[in-house]
């Protein structure tokens, strides 16, 4: 692909540009409207109101970079996954694939490349230990036939990522991570010098541009990759029923290590 010089637009930014885009449409076709029947006040909100709308990107872009995600995953992140063959590997590297490229600029520090991938999962079989990590291999491919097998034809993997066993299979890692973390800030230190002595090698059919090849993972990165994660456990910790399944699951003395490494990350009080 020839390189014109123009910055690839990240998927927030298109997102935002097309809601943008979409809103003045309608707000200037409902203006029309409104101006032609008589109702000039009322066509002038109309503007107000779409510009205010527009000011607030919290409002719209939750939804609609899951639109672009849903996408992404149809066309673009199947095409490089094609030759990754661990359902579990690729199950718990989706839940932060947001933070690649072309969904995120390789140029923003909280972005992540696809070269993390060897380091990270090679530090996290460290901390839970390889034997776990050769156990969650071969349920993650006990799982993906079930659903396979269950949705037949119309099978995508987003069906797998889905999937409550899946889930589970990758909280269940987590929670053994976060056990194993320790103090949180030397061990995000340790991450960080792991993953960049084990980047993997650029490559450049996965849309990162050619930045990649003088990117390395910071701390800024490296903290959205696990806010990612564990997303979805801060979320059980911080209600009383979340946290009693927890601890149902995981016993009492998972709940301490996982609220103290979710508090570093920001995503509980």
């Amino acid at each position: 692909m020839a390189d014109d010089g123009k910055r690839a637009e990240s998927g927030r930014e298109i997102g935002i540009r097309l809601v943008e885009t979409a809103t003045d449409l309608f707000a200037a076709e409902l203006e029309r409207a409104l101006a032609a029947k008589g109702h000039g006040p009322a066509a002038a909100l109309v503007a107000a109101q779409a510009a205010a709308f527009k000011g607030n990107p919290r409002l719209f872009l939750p939804p609609v970079r899951r639109i672009l995600e849903e996408w992404l995953t149809a066309v673009e992140r199947d095409l490089w996954d094609r030759g990754r063959k661990r359902p579990f590997e690729r199950a718990l590297v989706q839940r932060f694939a947001h933070l690649f490229p072309p969904m995120e600029r390789i140029e923003d520090p909280r972005a992540a490349s696809r070269r993390v991938l060897p380091g990270l999962m090679a530090s996290i079989g460290r901390l839970v230990g390889e034997a776990h990590l050769e156990e969650r291999d071969t349920l993650g491919r006990v799982v993906f036939k079930t659903v396979k097998d269950d949705r037949g034809i119309a099978f995508r993997w987003q069906d797998f990522y889905d999937d409550e066993q899946t889930r589970l299979m990758i909280d269940d890692t987590l929670v053994m991570l976060a056990q194993a973390f320790g103090d949180p800030v030397p061990r995000m230190e340790w991450l960080v010098f792991q993953i960049n002595a084990q980047l993997a090698p650029p490559e450049p059919y996965a849309f990162e541009g050619p930045a990649v090849e003088h990117w390395s993972v910071g701390e800024p990165a490296l903290a959205e990759i696990l806010r990612a994660l564990y997303h979805g456990l801060a979320v059980e910790l911080a209600g009383d029923d979340g946290r009693r399944r927890i601890a149902r699951r995981y016993g009492d003395e998972a709940v301490a290590p996982l609220r103290r490494l979710a508090a570093h990350l920001g995503l509980i009080d």
